[in-house]
């Protein structure tokens, strides 16, 4: 498992045309900066809601795994977060991968052709070799949808309906992204 360098964010940067600041304020929001835990573990969030679109909702008699609606508070960010992504795995593994956001910059499984990979499974081998895959996917995935202009424009509230969705305001995804962006510019 690799860590990024500062080289890393450097050349990513220059890829994007954003500063370094600005990838590094994505990557301190969606996973505190790291994308492993302290067990080497790749950092993972399912979600729920996700998994019962993909299974039209087949195990949605598991709330824990599939629910028709996404809502505040449902997505737990935890230890019990790769428990239920290897239950649901169990059952679809390709939409268990579809529905789980990933590693340091936690891209959504379901974006694996917008990366650059045919299938899910091929995109979840990549993202759990190390931050530097992880950077990679992070920028391809900004690149095909047009949110590096965002980042470049510093607009945090469109970057972060585009990369979190039209709830990201719930978390304050906005706020948080500038205020990590101004850490890490000075």
């Amino acid at each position: 498992m690799n860590k990024l360098t500062e080289q890393d964010y450097i050349d990513s940067a220059k890829l994007l045309n954003v500063t370094p600041a600005h990838i590094k304020a994505v990557a301190e929001v969606e996973s505190s900066g790291d994308g492993f835990d302290e067990k080497g573990n790749v950092k993972l969030m399912f979600e729920e809601h996700w998994f019962s679109k993909f299974t039209k909702g087949k195990y949605d008699s598991n709330p824990r795994i599939s629910t028709p609606k996404w809502s505040v508070g449902n997505s737990k960010c935890s230890t019990e977060e790769r428990a239920r992504f290897q239950l649901a795995s169990s059952f679809d593994r390709d939409s268990a991968i579809k529905s789980t956001s990933f590693g340091k910059f936690q891209v959504m499984g379901f974006n694996h052709l917008k990366v650059g990979f045919k299938t899910a499974e091929e995109f979840y081998q990549s993202i759990i070799k190390g931050e530097r895959e992880q950077l990679v996917i992070f920028c391809n995935f900004l690149k095909s949808t047009g949110l590096d202009k965002c980042l470049r424009n510093n607009d945090w509230k469109g970057f972060a309906k585009g990369y979190n969705g039209a709830c990201y305001s719930a978390y304050q995804y906005d706020v948080k992204l500038l205020k990590a962006f101004n850490k890490y510019k000075g």
